[in-house]
């Protein structure tokens, strides 16, 4: 589950790592989701109306009146849309039951609460997407998920990485890391605390520094400046970075470059 909040109007484009389908529900605002195999949907918090896009391929979405609190919940990876479209779903009752949901994930025995609360929230679901049309087998998916279970926290540390390893000239925030892997910002902020005893910022920034040290290390890079390099690796140009790298490595990015060209 992911919640986003978007202050002005804008574009945007997302995709699941892993190709899941999503339920798009918002919560204050409007917008417009669209995807390949669907026509455009609009979303908007009076109608409360829903979005179920599929498990291939990206979809955008257009906040049409700001500011819009969006909610993102991805669906079980065997569950397979059986029919296209936007529907008007009435879903009252999911937002206290995601609040019951993240409060199992914080007390002692929280993994069997969670896992009971999820097959609820499932449930309801699927039940109330099964009434209005859409056409799914409601009990495989949610054995299925229950089967399966959520990824462990460090397996969604690592797939964070990777998707940041391919991401660190980007512009990011918060919120963008959390999107990439379908979390909310404050769920992803737990998880890097207790996996890598780091926000997600700064295990992003230390990930941009081992970058930058791979490329003075590679001689094909040896004429480029150095400011250059850290532009391209979305660091600035600053003496905060340059103190940054020379914690993380015992020396400047200069001295670091000119002691490993000494040695080839």
């Amino acid at each position: 589950m992911a919640e986003e909040l978007y202050p002005a109007r804008l574009t945007a484009a997302w995709r699941d790592p892993a190709d899941r389908a999503s339920l798009l529900l918002v919560q204050h605002g409007r917008c417009i989701a669209e995807a390949s195999a669907i026509p455009p949907v609009v979303l908007s918090a009076d109608g409360r109306n829903t979005a179920l896009l599929g498990n291939s391929g990206a979809y955008r979405f257009t906040v049409s009146q700001a500011p819009c609190r969006l909610l993102r919940l991805v669906l079980p990876k065997g569950f397979r849309r059986q029919s296209c479209g936007g529907w008007h779903v009435e879903l009252g009752l999911l937002l206290p039951m995601l609040r019951l949901f993240e409060q199992a994930l914080h007390h002692p025995g929280g993994a069997e609460r969670r896992a009971e609360l999820g097959a609820t929230l499932l449930g309801y679901v699927f039940h109330q997407l099964r009434q209005a049309g859409c056409e799914l087998d409601q009990e495989d998916l949610i054995q299925s998920a229950l089967a399966s279970g959520d990824p462990l926290d460090d397996d969604l540390l690592r797939q964070l990485q990777r998707w940041l390893s391919s991401h660190l000239s980007d512009a990011l925030q918060v919120q963008d890391l959390a999107r990439a892997i379908a979390l909310s910002p404050r769920r992803l902020q737990e998880i890097c605390r207790a996996q890598a005893g780091c926000t997600p910022m700064e295990l992003l920034r230390g990930m941009r520094l081992d970058a930058l040290a791979e490329q003075l290390h590679n001689p094909l890079q040896r004429n480029q400046p150095i400011a250059t390099l850290m532009r391209q690796l979305g660091l600035a140009d600053s003496a905060a970075t340059r103190r940054d790298f020379h914690l993380r490595f015992g020396r400047s990015p200069a001295e670091y470059r000119l002691s490993l060209l000494a040695h080839q």
